[in-house]
């Protein structure tokens, strides 16, 4: 969702078209299985949300709202479904080499070639300077699905590169 607009120019249905994607999307999925797992007994919701669900970020404010809301609904589903045998917990990964990634270094760098475009945000966003893999992700994810993580839930966790530590 790479809309980058300063607030007052943040065109209204480009901020509605981010929301509904990014947080409106993952309400309607968990209102719509939560009775399901709730019933089975057991359930793992998993969030994707960004390290700008933690931070701000200039001219990308519907993107930052609508994270940080992801982290509310993560924080709000997990109370409600304390001893239910449901858990909710939200990944906060930095940069990761996706097309939406590579969409935005392309179209809102300005007349950076794209490889310096790319360098510039990995270097702002990720300290340690490389990207976060989707692999690594997945992992997260499966740790969060197995009997490990029973107790884990409501917890916003970054998988930053760095990012939260500066």
């Amino acid at each position: 969702m790479g809309y980058t607009h300063p607030i007052d120019e943040f065109p209204i249905d480009k901020w509605e078209e981010v929301l509904r994607i990014n947080l409106t999307a993952p309400f309607y999925l968990t209102n719509l299985t939560l009775a399901h797992m709730k019933k089975k007994g057991w359930g793992k919701i998993i969030n994707v949300s960004s390290i700008f669900g933690l931070a701000g970020g200039v001219k990308i404010s519907a993107y930052v709202s609508s994270k940080h809301g992801m982290n509310g609904l993560t924080k709000v589903t997990a109370l409600e479904t304390l001893n239910t045998g449901v858990t909710c917990n939200a990944i906060c990964p930095a940069a990761v080499d996706t097309e939406s990634f590579r969409n935005f270094c392309k179209t809102d760098m300005g007349n950076l070639p794209f490889e310096d475009a790319k360098a510039s945000i990995v270097a702002a966003l990720n300290p340690s300077g490389q990207y976060v893999e989707i692999e690594q992700i997945g992992e997260l994810a499966a740790f969060l699905c197995s009997p490990a993580a029973d107790q884990m839930t409501g917890t916003i966790i970054p998988i930053d590169a760095g990012f939260c530590a500066k």
